[in-house]
């Protein structure tokens, strides 16, 4: 297969582009500045480097991608983050709208380009990365919530309108995931509290119903499963050891 990767070499994305190009997939991807070193690093196909923060940016990065390849068989998202906690009362409207640009508006903006090729090469399955946040807000991750629920629609959408091309659209809304940032954020968090680092990952463990942890490795599977799908689409998946659904 074919596949576009935006965010390829981030947290959780540096463990889905390593998947699949062991699998013997092409990989091709979207990031920022600061990740095209790595490409050598990864082994993919092609980077293209862009700004989530410019539509022009991503405009031409998507259409030097096109100039360079035939088609793509799945878009895979990753950008995200939440950038800032604060009060909802305390919210600046021009943080706000930084966050929708990041977690949104960039998926509207590459999510439309993936959807346009795709309808003419015969069609193609898109997966986008929500978050848990999306479906039950966080206290003081007001913008982050709104722009994660609203991903979770705009892939409906793209499944809604794509099923007449054979296109397919879903997402993956992972819990906390135990990403290089997020351990060494645990790490600070631990030291500034006066509690061991074993101590945190015990307060997390039981915030879910399997008393567990989740890492990137732990995403592969149905990451795997949705790009090559031709049964599913329209559906945000939660991996969160069941914290949104039975707590």
């Amino acid at each position: 297969m074919d596949i576009l990767i935006v965010s390829p070499f981030g947290g959780i994305g540096s463990t889905i582009t390593s998947y699949f190009v062991s699998n013997g997939h092409k990989v091709i991807g979207i990031g920022g500045s600061h990740s095209k070193e790595r490409k050598e690093q990864f082994q993919i196909s092609d980077f293209v480097e862009t700004d989530y923060f410019s539509i022009e940016s991503m405009d031409n990065a998507f259409a030097k991608i096109r100039e360079k390849h035939e088609k793509i068989d799945a878009f895979i998202f990753l950008p995200g983050g939440s950038l800032f906690s604060k009060a909802i009362g305390e919210i600046k409207i021009q943080d706000f709208k930084r966050v929708i640009e990041l977690n949104l508006t960039s998926a509207v903006v590459l999510g439309q380009h993936a959807f346009n090729w795709m309808k003419g090469t015969g069609g193609g399955n898109m997966v986008f990365y929500g978050s848990t946040t999306g479906l039950k807000p966080s206290k003081k991750k007001m913008p982050y919530a709104v722009s994660k629920a609203g991903l979770h629609m705009l892939s409906k959408s793209f499944a809604l309108e794509g099923a007449s091309y054979n296109i397919l659209s879903n997402v993956i809304a992972p819990g906390y995931v135990m990403t290089k940032r997020h351990i060494e954020e645990l790490h600070s968090k631990a030291k500034k509290l006066g509690k061991s680092y074993e101590q945190m990952l015990e307060n997390l463990k039981k915030k879910n119903p399997l008393q567990g942890l989740l890492y990137p490795e732990d995403l592969c599977e149905m990451t795997d499963k949705l790009v090559k799908t031709r049964k599913i689409t329209g559906e945000v998946i939660s991996i969160d050891l069941g914290q949104t659904s039975l707590n």
